[in-house]
Parts: structure tokens; C-alpha cells; sequence
């Protein structure tokens, strides 16, 4: 699957991280959601959220791949791929990479790179 992103929202706090890449404001729009929480589960600090309009994507991950560049976002699970295609400013690709590490940096089956 590819998104094309033309909005993204990143948000950070003391009840947890999400970042939410749309193609548009429209709710009936593609979207992609990865969140994590922070909270008393005793998964928690082990899993990260996902939520897309593509079914096939949405759970509750504990392994994946993902990659991230300036440009794209790629996340691949077991069975499919995902890239999000956007465009951001430096400035907003930092706080991405920052928050995304805040998600899935201390899950140690999931395999983050940065290109």
C-alpha cells in the first residue's frame, strides 16, 4: 500500500506519543496512526499502536521494520508493506524522527533505520 501524505500531526506528552500521517482533512480520507502509551499494562513498554484505513495494518505490534527518511515513512509487517510519501520541513522531520523514537525506540524486536 502508498499514502501519499498531505497532513501529519505529531504529539507528544506525559500519557504517551502519536504520530498520524493523512492524505487530507477529510475523515473519510487514507490514514496511517501509530501511537504508543504510557501506562501500568505490563505490555506496554513492549508494544506500539497502529491504526490505517487499510485493515491489513491495524494492532497492537511488537515486531516490525520500519524506515524513515526525509520523504517517506515505510513500515513492513509480516505479510504487507506501507509507505507514506510527504513532504516536510526540517524542522518537522527532526520532531518526527524524535517522537518515532519515543514509540518504538526502547521495543527491542522492532527494527528502526533511519536513511
Amino acid at each position: 500500500m502508498i499514502l501519499d501524505c498531505y497532513k501529519m500531526n505529531i504529539h507528544c506528552d506525559d500519557l504517551g506519543s502519536q504520530i498520524t500521517f493523512s492524505h487530507s482533512e477529510d475523515e473519510s480520507s487514507d490514514y496511517f496512526l501509530i501511537q504508543r502509551f504510557y501506562g501500568d499494562y505490563e505490555d506496554a513498554n513492549l508494544q506500539c499502536y497502529i491504526e490505517c484505513s487499510n485493515q491489513t495494518f491495524c494492532g497492537h505490534y511488537k515486531s516490525m521494520i520500519i524506515k524513515l527518511s526525509n520523504n517517506y515513512f515505510e513500515l513492513q509487517n509480516k505479510k504487507d508493506i506501507l509507505k507514506i510519501n510527504f513532504e516536510i520541513s526540517k524542522r518537522k522531520y527532526i520532531k518526527l524522527i524524535k517522537v518515532l523514537k519515543i514509540i518504538v525506540g526502547s521495543i527491542p524486536s522492532i527494527d528502526f533505520k533511519i536513511e
